[in-house]
């Protein structure tokens, strides 16, 4: 025979198999040592010892792979084997023994019995004796006790003594305690508990047993769904004698109300209660007039707290309704939110102002407004007379302002406490100490637009001036704006600046005292000048400057030009372009050719002024120019230096070329002008 119960455990090269759902222990199964053990890798291993029922150890160690949860076979009987019949049978005798004790137990035994099954899990069950003791007696006589559900088909009744009284922390219901009167009773001995009664209720929709109603001890009744009467009560019983008119308590709204929809609700009756609105509880009582009738008059006064869960008495406030809508609500003032309420005088308010003839302790003196004694003491600006506003934070607070005027005067002095420091007292402007302010945009201070001068030889004042297109006596026909100034109202100077273009065109004249201006002269800067080949200072205009190799070149090669080709270009000359044709041989396009008067080339030169090479030029009709540069070769026939052998333009230097370029015209926009009258003093 096998045993095959459960499964088995194995871990490789190891000997100890482990079962799940086996009962290797008991005799009775017949596994023992010696018994061979069929495993999952289909080889056969003697079992050498019996653990426990879930754990053997074999002769020799597994051989085969981990494995879990496998199925298995071990050999407890084979043909001709005596020993483990006789093993497996006293094994057997033992166990029916003991099953027949345990009837034995349980038939004579009392209480509580526990049994082990044959997978080794235990049952308890009652003895018989205790099955007795448990059941319910029919005899109609005897006092009965039952400690579990009781369900019947019939009807149930029991009718007892009288007078007759539950055994403490029991209950009973009976009829006709008190003799003849034909009650029925329901009793509640509460022992040493809270007693009373409680009803609950259930449905097949809701199983879950729910509390409705309670009584104590002492006749309270609790209902929780609320009480419905059928008639209303009288005046008498605290009632208004109508449904409609009656105080009604508020049915709670566990959703969140829009302020609105509570109102629309409160109209209809007296209410006290609660409700949630917009998220936060409110607790509220409304009366109506002349509540549940409908006269088509709506008059309603509303006390709620809008802070229900708070513990203070900050968000109690009134809301008063009459028939054209509601009021807007107001706030109670008491003793919580206002526990030092002002009386009209006290620190100056809504009266005259205190009198202070003490010492002024900066850091304590409260907000209020003071009648400053000359004699007082401590900080104040003046030694007079004076009034004192104080505003502070609070007492000894980190934030703190004084204003201070003196009796006779009208200067008012200002100082704040600000990082526990007193700032020093600083005076503010008014029109007796400060007559004639600037204000914004005066003189063309801090605007965007410059006072307009319509005859630029009038003196002016010191300011920031504009000439408007075509202005007489300006630099030129364009907008200009400028800085005037001078020493004195005679000798003065102007500044100006070309507007409505990118041209950066700057001039300036002076006034002798004698009225007379000088002309305008230019301004000389880096965008109108340019520095040639050789280091020297000329009038700028489109600039090109060829050179042999560019990535060569020294840094100031491009200082105000833009590479383009083998040429650095300046802004006036944006189109012009070189390259290099063969040694010593350069084309220039994108220009009408060299300009048409002053210069237009310079040969670089060495530190003693001798040129560095032989240059000759040729201009194209359509403006394309060859530049032609050779080494320098004197001729003795002619006793000049004439051009030799073709070259390249120096290593790190370069050829100025002058051009003249083809219109462009300028877009010019005139700012528009801004009105200062009174602003202008003519000469």
């Amino acid at each position: 025979m096998w045993y095959k119960t459960g499964t088995i455990n194995l871990v490789a090269n190891n000997a100890t198999v482990t079962g799940t759902g086996t009962a290797w222990a008991d005799a009775k199964f017949g596994v023992m040592p010696g018994m061979i053990l069929l495993a999952p890798d289909n080889k056969l291993y003697e079992v050498k010892q019996v653990n426990s029922n879930t754990s053997l150890t074999l002769n020799s160690n597994y051989a085969g792979s981990t494995a879990n949860g496998q199925s298995y076979a071990i050999i407890t009987t084979y043909e001709g084997d005596i020993s483990q019949f006789s093993a497996r049978f006293a094994a057997m005798l033992t166990f029916f023994q003991g099953s027949r004790n345990d009837t034995v137990s349980w038939f004579t035994g009392s209480g509580d019995m526990t049994f082990t099954k044959d997978d080794g899990t235990t049952l308890t069950v009652p003895t018989l004796a205790k099955i007795q003791s448990d059941y319910i007696s029919l005899t109609k006589t005897a006092k009965q006790t039952m400690q579990s559900e009781l369900s019947t088909a019939g009807v149930l009744s029991a009718k007892g003594p009288a007078g007759y009284a539950p055994d403490t922390g029991k209950a009973a219901i009976g009829w006709n305690r008190e003799n003849g009167l034909g009650v029925t009773d329901i009793y509640n001995h509460r022992g040493t508990g809270s007693g009373g009664w409680k009803f609950w209720g259930s449905s097949n929709s809701n199983p879950v047993p729910q509390e409705m109603a309670s009584i104590d001890l002492n006749g309270t009744m609790i209902l929780k769904g609320g009480l419905k009467i059928g008639t209303p009560l009288s005046r008498d019983f605290g009632g208004s004698g109508t449904a409609s008119g009656a105080v009604s308590n508020y049915t709670t709204n566990e959703v969140a109300w829009t302020e609105d929809e509570w109102k629309d609700s409160v109209l209809k009756s007296n209410y006290i209660g609660s409700t949630r609105i917009l998220g936060g509880w409110r607790t509220f009582i409304t009366a109506r007039h002349r509540s549940g009738l409908s006269d088509g008059v709506n008059y309603s006064l509303t006390l709620c707290d809008d802070g229900m869960v708070a513990s203070n008495y900050n968000s109690i406030k009134l809301i008063k309704q009459i028939p054209t809508g509601w009021l807007d609500p107001v706030t109670l003032w008491h003793s919580g939110n206002l526990p030092t309420p002002l009386k009209p005088g006290d620190f100056g308010i809504g009266g005259g102002a205190a009198l202070f003839g003490g010492n002024i302790d900066d850091n304590t003196i409260p907000s209020g407004n003071y009648y400053v004694s000359s004699s007082a003491t401590g900080t104040k600006p003046q030694a007079v007379y004076g009034h004192m506003s104080v505003s502070r934070e609070s007492s000894g607070g980190i934030s703190a302002r004084q204003i201070w005027t003196a009796n006779n005067g009208d200067t008012l002095w200002v100082r704040c406490y600000i990082n526990n420091t007193w700032s020093t007292w600083k005076s503010t402007w008014n029109s007796g100490n400060l007559p004639n302010p600037i204000s914004v945009g005066n003189y063309g201070l801090g605007g965007t637009t410059p006072i307009t001068m319509p005859d630029p030889n009038n003196v002016g004042q010191n300011m920031f001036f504009s000439f408007l297109k075509n202005t007489t006596n300006a630099p030129s026909t364009e907008p200009w704006a400028g800085i005037t100034g001078g020493f004195d109202g005679a000798s003065r100077w102007q500044l100006g600046w070309a507007m409505g273009g990118t041209k950066n065109n700057l001039q300036t004249r002076v006034r002798a005292p004698t009225g007379v201006w000088s002309t305008w002269a230019n301004l000389w800067h880096s965008t109108n000048t340019t520095v040639d080949a050789n280091g020297f200072l000329k009038s700028a205009s489109p600039i090109a400057r060829l050179s042999s190799n560019p990535e060569k070149m020294p840094d100031e090669y491009l200082d105000g030009f833009t590479l383009s080709g083998l040429a650095a270009v300046n802004g006036e000359a944006a189109g012009v372009t070189a390259e290099r044709v063969s040694v010593g041989v350069y084309k220039v396009t994108g220009s009408l050719g060299f300009a048409l008067e002053g210069w237009n080339i310079e040969v670089p030169q060495d530190v003693n002024g001798n040129r560095l090479c032989f240059v000759a030029t040729e201009a194209a009709e359509d403006g394309t120019i060859t530049v032609k540069v050779s080494k320098r070769r004197f001729d003795i026939d002619t006793a000049a230096i004439v051009a030799g052998e073709p070259m390249d333009i120096p290593e790190g230097r370069w050829i100025d070329l002058r051009l003249e370029m083809p219109p462009v015209e300028e877009v010019q926009s005139e700012p528009e002008p801004e009105s200062h009258e009174g602003e202008m003093a003519s000469e």
